[in-house]
């Protein structure tokens, strides 16, 4: 398009445009009344051109206002127009004629974008400050709040928009902690610099310990207050820990100190000040030893990976042993400290050593002695079994000719003879009994044991039948409850049963109904077996003696036995490395116990 018409009028020449317009870096057109170009600079054709846009229209507006036309004193249409990525002011102004309307277009791209970006700037502040969890607000030069965000309404309970715009009096009540933070205020206006401090804010809920942070802010400041009570309290409890340790180490009787990661002395107990004096401050190795280096022997390497050491060590300066303990600590600034704990223990190794010696002179004598007293028990379970053996031969003698004269002068001896032959013959027999009970006693001892896996259920019910009467059987009411197995030897197993069960026999005879309970059960690796019966009984506070060898808690007249019995019972037992026990009530029966690893 041309940038001139041809065939104008004198009228349409005055308004040709000048030398100026024609040079003007920005876009200028004349558009007539139809909204056709009717003349557009270099600029607008340059700039069409790099666009891709062959038309001028792009910068009309959407719509042509026509009142523009009609105006007498027209005024110029101004509006904004995108074209491209380019953003333009368009003012559209008529000319002087009516019918010509001339266009300025000026690129304010970068202006928009500016703009923009400010506002975006602006509003990601907003967002910032308003999620900041610590308080932030803004007061100008006057002390009146310009800025109040989320995190100062929900510490305070006031409102932004109760507090722009306010002074800080106004806001809050004047009192020594208001008074506090307008002189903190005051001075960062006046000196520029920024300050810290803490204050105590008492709202209507809760006390507050606040750190506040004031940095000047243009004409006004800017203030971060953190609320640190949480922190405050725990460093609180921490100083209360602190002094409760630091107490603990200084009533400890032993000798303790603590040494950083340079050997240099940070804390000593009063039991070191006493032997030594003031030491903190100085090389351990050097006040200790008078060594020019650490220790050789030191176990700072093991502290150092964070394990406490237990260790012994001899001066060879004094020849005092001490106990050390080695605890590391942990410090805030990632280093490890050490603090040792000094326990004298030379007195104790002596008496210590002293011990072990007694100890093993004490071994010796016991076994010297154990040695002579199976001397001796050998020799009385010989004399024993020799004296029972020897014994029998003149009772068998006297039991044969008391029967030669019974039988002979059957005619010749009174009813009170036969009677008193009766007696010996009786006290024979039981005389008999006793001696044959020692003799199994003396074998018990004797007796090597043979040891195998016993089945303790069938061996009582094959024994009970055994050592049952005929005429007891019908009135027995026998049960077998559980019965673990056992480990040991069956032979003299099956006379412990036999003692048991014949001694429960012989103590219920006189009962209408027997009662006879056997049971047994296991418990942290021991076999504990009973016999209870509804016998008789016994006074429990004789319970020690049952088991005594001729210890009898009823008469021979009520019933027979020798008093061995029980014993038997118990060296069996002991025999298998077990225990006795009995449990009983005067006419309300009795329970033995025997329990066997």
């Amino acid at each position: 398009m041309s940038h001139e018409r041809s065939g104008l009028d004198p009228m349409e020449r005055d308004f040709r445009p000048s030398t100026e317009v024609e040079r003007n870096l920005n876009p200028i057109l004349d558009i007539d009344i139809d909204g056709k170009t009717t003349y557009q600079n270099a600029a607008a054709t340059s700039f069409l051109n790099s666009s891709g846009l062959k038309d001028p229209v792009a910068f009309l507006p959407e719509e042509l206002p026509q009142e523009i036309w009609k105006s007498k004193e027209p005024s110029p249409f101004n509006y904004e127009k995108t074209i491209g990525e380019k953003i333009f002011f368009v003012s559209l102004n008529p000319l002087p004629g009516g019918d010509i309307a001339r266009i300025y277009a000026f690129d304010i791209t970068q202006i928009r974008t500016l703009e923009r970006q400010q506002l975006e700037t602006k509003e990601l502040l907003a967002k910032v400050t308003g999620s900041v969890t610590d308080m932030l607000y803004a007061l100008d030069k006057e002390l009146r709040y310009i800025y109040w965000n989320s995190a100062s309404e929900v510490m305070t309970g006031l409102k932004s928009i109760d507090v722009i715009g306010k002074h800080v009096t106004d806001v809050f009540p004047e009192d020594a902690t208001t008074a506090k933070a307008m002189a903190s205020y005051r001075r960062v206006l006046q000196s520029g610099k920024p300050e810290s401090s803490v204050f105590e804010y008492k709202s209507m809920r809760k006390t507050s310990i606040l750190e506040i942070n004031i940095y000047p802010l243009g004409e006004g400041i800017s203030v971060f207050a953190r609320d640190i009570t949480e922190q405050k309290n725990a460093e609180r409890k921490l100083e209360i820990e602190r002094k409760k340790l630091r107490q603990i180490l200084d009533y400890i009787p032993e000798g303790i100190y603590m040494v950083n990661e340079s050997y240099d002395i940070e804390y000593v107990n009063p039991v070191l000040i006493e032997k030594y004096g003031p030491i903190e401050g100085k090389k351990c190795y050097e006040f200790f030893l008078k060594f020019d280096a650490p220790c050789p022997w030191c176990k700072n390497d093991q502290i150092h990976s964070g394990q406490p050491v237990r260790w012994e060590r001899r001066s060879e300066r004094s020849g005092r042993i001490y106990d050390l303990i080695d605890i590391p600590v942990f410090n805030d600034d990632g280093s490890i400290s050490k603090l040792q704990v000094v326990h004298d223990i030379t007195d104790m190794r002596t008496y210590q050593e002293k011990v072990e010696r007694l100890n093993v002179e004490l071994e010796a004598r016991v076994a010297e002695r154990t040695t002579q007293l199976e001397a001796v028990n050998k020799e009385l379970e010989a004399f024993a079994y020799s004296v029972s053996h020897d014994l029998r031969a003149p009772l068998r003698a006297v039991d044969g000719y008391s029967r030669i004269i019974e039988e002979d002068y059957v005619n010749v001896l009174d009813s009170e003879g036969l009677r008193l032959f009766g007696v010996i013959k009786r006290n024979i027999k039981k005389m008999d009994q006793l001696i044959l009970d020692l003799l199994a006693l003396s074998r018990v001892n004797r007796t090597e044991l043979v040891k195998s896996k016993i089945d303790m259920i069938a061996m009582v019910n094959s024994l009970f039948n055994e050592v049952v009467t005929v005429e007891l059987r019908e009135k027995v009411k026998f049960t077998v409850q559980n019965l673990p197995e056992v480990y040991g030897d069956s032979v003299m197993m099956k006379q412990v049963w036999i003692n048991l069960l014949s001694n429960a026999l012989k103590f219920s005879a006189t009962r209408e109904v027997i009662t006879i309970e056997v049971g047994g059960y296991s418990e942290n690796g021991t076999n504990t077996y009973y016999v209870k019966d509804n016998g008789v009984g016994f006074n429990q506070k004789y319970a020690n003696k049952v088991f005594e060898i001729f210890q009898r808690l009823h008469s021979s007249k009520e019933f027979e036995g020798t008093g061995v019995g029980l014993s038997i019972v118990q060296r069996i037992i002991h025999r298998h490395g077990g225990s006795v026990r009995a449990e009983g009530e005067e006419n309300q029966g009795a329970t033995f116990y025997f329990s066997i690893p």
